[in-house]
């Protein structure tokens, strides 16, 4: 019985978790396991789907053997030993083949020279395979025979592609999609990882209280969530948020949705990452990394979809990203980094006035008037002006208490007319943590002076 997710991604990341495969399906099975409550979703063999039927359900894949040997039977390369070695859909192939045109059927990572590559890109184009082994740089130039045999027996059959969905049902069925993608053979951080991030998030929302519904889809890369979009009830989902590399001894990363202006996540973890120690980067859509989120962001779907990720990702495709690349501590920052966005999402209410005239926060029969000059001596207690937020955002308002003035100047205008604001939105224009504005306009809505609603 598996009992933890770093037991649980021993288990199975060196499983050929291809498209399709008795592996892959094996691996989903663990998790269904770990995560109880999970389901498995699954498309039929030559099922299409995205535009125009373009995105098809490809078959099985199946190794019996494969090996690359020298003519005196010494063995270069055996699948057995490593799933990398073989070219990810690679037909049936068996021969003596001269060196020059074996070295068409070889790839290599020049950039990281002991490393052995994944190369993926026959699972995209089934129809048309090429055969081929993956080799370190180092191995290649050790090839100096001028002929080799290869030995590839594969077999492709009727099957199914299948992901898996994790749910935490909240009072609304309007939804927010977590997701990373769960194949990639022997590889951790390039897409285990980050499904790992989003069950762990949904599992720890299990029991407690939500308004929205949260969803974690550990997706077989782009045409997982293609299928996923074209069978699901995606009208409920209102965003998405890929997970990437988040193992990995990286910096955090984000890169925004298509249209940012438009995109609740991206606004948030723009506003949380101004209060974070740590060095961050942001970029624009598409320009940090590229994966399930252009299955979202697309006509007739148009889910808005941003990516968390770590980055750079050191041997990215290669045998580099393995099990002992794996830093619990940064994946237990990321999960508590989603959980923290979650919070924002679930409290981020609108704030609306219900006065008519300027109040005195000071006066007694209000008595909430945030003393900027001496922050400590203030009336409201830490207790109540600090619940929730981070250390760093404590010491963020407390080196800046100038800003807690900006607040008292600015919360009456911005309510003028009855113009409704969320309470991000009004953090973000007092440059205070959202949970520091929370809690004080709590303390407002105590007093009936405001009105909080979704």
């Amino acid at each position: 019985m598996i009992t933890d997710y770093m037991e649980l991604i021993e288990k199975i990341w060196s499983l050929n978790r291809v498209h399709v495969s008795d592996d892959t399906l094996m691996a989903l099975r663990h998790t269904k396991e770990l995560y109880q409550g999970s389901e498995l979703l699954s498309y039929p063999t030559g099922a299409r789907f995205g535009a125009l039927g373009s995105w098809e359900i490809p078959p099985k894949w199946s190794v019996n053997h494969a090996r690359l040997c020298t003519l005196s039977g010494r063995t270069v390369v055996d699948f057995n030993d490593y799933p990398l070695r073989l070219y990810s859909y690679s037909p049936s192939f068996e021969g003596t083949v001269k060196r020059a045109q074996l070295l068409q059927h070889i790839t290599t990572d020049p950039d990281h020279p002991n490393a052995i590559p994944f190369h993926f890109r026959n699972q995209y184009r089934h129809w048309d395979c090429e055969w081929g082994f993956c080799l370190s740089q180092h191995e290649l130039d050790n090839l100096t025979e001028d002929e080799y045999q290869v030995e590839i027996s594969t077999q492709f059959s009727d099957s199914q592609l299948t992901q898996l969905e994790y749910v935490k049902k909240g009072h609304s069925e309007e939804s927010y999609l977590l997701l990373g993608h769960f194949d990639h053979p022997a590889q951790c951080n390039d897409g285990l990882t980050g499904c790992i991030v989003a069950n762990e998030v949904i599992r720890r929302l299990q029991g407690k209280d939500t308004y929205y519904t949260y969803r974690a889809l550990n997706s077989i890369e782009i045409i997982g969530s293609v299928a996923y979009c074209d069978t699901q009830p995606i009208e409920t989902i209102l965003e998405a948020l890929f997970i990437a590399a988040p193992g990995c001894d990286s910096d955090m990363a984000y890169q925004q949705s298509s249209q940012p202006n438009n995109s609740l996540i991206d606004q948030v973890v723009g506003h949380l990452f101004e209060y974070r120690n740590e060095p961050n980067i942001c970029t624009p859509f598409r320009e940090l990394w590229g994966n399930d989120e252009v299955a979202f962001e697309t006509p007739g779907v148009d889910i808005r979809c941003g990516l968390l990720a770590r980055h750079p990702l050191p041997g990215y495709h290669t045998s580099l990203d393995n099990f002992s690349s794996i830093l619990p501590d940064k994946i237990e920052e990321s999960i508590e980094f989603v959980l923290r966005i979650v919070d924002v999402v679930e409290n981020n209410y609108q704030v609306k006035s219900k006065y008519r005239g300027l109040p005195c926060f000071s006066h007694p029969s209000i008595d909430l008037y945030i003393d900027f000059y001496n922050l400590n001596a203030t009336k409201l207690s830490d207790e109540e002006l600090f619940r929730d937020l981070t250390g760093e955002e404590v010491d963020y308002v407390r080196s800046h208490p100038q800003l807690c003035h900006n607040l008292m100047n600015q919360i009456s205008p911005l309510l003028t007319d009855g113009d409704s604001h969320t309470l991000l939105n009004i953090a973000k224009r007092t440059k205070l943590p959202f949970f520091f504005v929370r809690n004080y306009l709590s303390r407002l809505a105590e007093k009936s002076l405001i009105e909080f609603s979704r």
